[in-house]
């Protein structure tokens, strides 16, 4: 699995999230889709991969569990990783 697969899409997007929904809550798998439509119906110029977006869902899981402390920390780690990836990926750092 690449960490840098695109959602070009929001079909996509809704699609990828459908195949991970047995690894969250009805609610999670709500919110995120919700969030999904207004990303991709916004003029927003965010890059959603398959990895940020199941970063995401674990970060959703652990604020659910009530480790909001983990949660935040796990937030800044993936966040600083989906970056540095992204920045490899446009070749703007090796």
């Amino acid at each position: 699995m690449s960490d840098f697969i695109i959602l070009e899409n929001k079909e996509q997007a809704l699609k990828y999230l459908e195949s991970l929904k047995d690894t969250m809550s009805e609610n999670i798998y709500q919110k995120i889709q919700m969030g999904l439509h207004k990303s991709y119906d916004s003029d927003d110029e965010g890059i959603i991969t398959e990895k940020s977006l199941r970063d995401h869902i674990e970060y959703e899981n652990l604020i659910e569990l009530g480790k909001t402390k983990e949660a935040d920390v796990y937030k800044s780690e993936k966040m600083t990783e989906n970056m540095n990836i992204y920045l490899k990926a446009e070749g703007i750092v090796r």
